[in-house]
């Protein structure tokens, strides 16, 4: 049986077919193949995120979703280059087969789809959207009037030291704007950003410290994993949500302040970040997920507010709390006793030193 996931069916890493009204697709990370049709006339379909990286997209995939625009295809063409040339078929009468293609063909389409984009200063800008930029790039000051920062953008230029984002920025585009910078030290974010897209930051380990903006209302999923150097974190008032494994394996991470406007801390949100020695849990937080705070070994001091209405399995594994209910393997703990287990369960290993 298919697995519906946001609107889209998968067949093992396939996205077999959609949902005829579904308005943005987000393709699951490990995903490999798009089936031939699989969106055909979608037409509300708007937007298409690849935040696990290109795949390899079935003949007609996406005939017909009249609503789909060519900024979006660009944008999709420029990072993704690997499968750039697939027959996504949008309105612009791509029906020729990518096997029987020719050179002069994908020139000709290449250069349809770039009518209209301009480099600047290392950055190729399609309108107010900045696309892709030079992979050697060192600094960076996104013009004024950008609008947008694009999926993927900056993703694997591991030169790319420091960042000025201009006030008129207010999305980061559907994920992975600056992943995989490995040297980028200090980015300015405007104030009036809402969202950090999935994977924004992924894996800048170089990354020391980041001012968030004061209008954020979420962080997306695996936004800030992998950034070894973040010490600290100050999360401003207004922010909701904090996605899944947004700071797992921060290494270096020793403070984080949650604001009181926090409603859930997803799961892996702060997994393996293992100099994290406390963190105070807003009044208003209502679910912590799975594993959310595992593997931080360093987490001595945590109190859960009286509101809390949902914790996931091992959402404190590992961690020396005293004062908190963990679950480790189906069971929960209280200090040194055992006091309930999953419904279901088939077998029990009772963790050592419980009485």
């Amino acid at each position: 049986m298919p697995e519906w996931i946001d609107g889209v069916a998968y067949e093992g890493d396939t996205a077999a077919v959609s949902d005829k009204h579904i308005r943005e697709a987000r393709i699951r990370p490990g995903t490999v193949n798009i089936d031939a049709a699989a969106f055909y006339e979608c037409n509300q379909l708007v937007s298409v995120s690849f935040p696990g990286g290109p795949v390899k997209i079935g003949e007609g995939a996406f005939e017909g979703c009249a609503a789909l625009t060519d900024t979006a295809l660009r944008q999709w063409l420029c990072n993704n280059r690997n499968c750039a040339y697939q027959p996504i078929g949008k309105g612009i009468n791509m029906k020729k087969k990518w096997m029987s293609m020719k050179m002069s063909d994908v020139q000709e389409y290449e250069a349809e789809l770039l009518a209209g984009c301009v480099w600047e200063d290392g950055i190729l800008y399609d309108g107010d959207c900045a696309v892709k930029a030079e992979k050697d790039i060192r600094h960076v000051v996104i013009k004024d009037g950008t609008a947008q920062i694009g999926g993927s953008c900056f993703d694997g230029c591991k030169e790319l030291e420091t960042v000025v984002v201009p006030p008129s920025v207010t999305s980061l585009g559907y994920g992975s704007a600056f992943a995989g910078c490995v040297s980028l030290r200090q980015i300015t974010l405007p104030d009036n950003l809402e969202v950090i897209a999935d994977w924004s930051f992924h894996c800048c380990g170089s990354l020391e410290s980041i001012h968030f903006p004061a209008g954020l209302k979420s962080i997306g999923d695996s936004a800030f994993a992998g950034c070894e150097a973040l010490t600290e974190i100050d999360l401003p008032a207004g922010l909701r949500t904090i996605g899944r494994s947004a700071f797992e394996e921060c290494f270096g991470l020793t403070s984080v302040r949650l604001p009181q406007s926090l409603e859930t801390v997803g799961d892996d949100a702060f997994h393996s970040c293992g100099r994290l020695a406390s963190i105070h849990f807003p009044a208003g937080l209502k679910s912590i997920g799975a594993n959310a705070f595992a593997g931080c070994t360093a987490l001595t001091a945590a109190e859960l507010p009286d509101g809390l209405e949902e914790m996931g399995g091992n959402a404190f594994r590992g961690c020396p709390l005293a004062n908190v209910p963990w679950q480790e393997n189906g069971l929960t703990y209280w200090r040194d006793t055992l006091v309930g287990a999953e419904t279901g369960i088939t077998s029990a290993a009772i963790r050592p030193g419980v009485r």
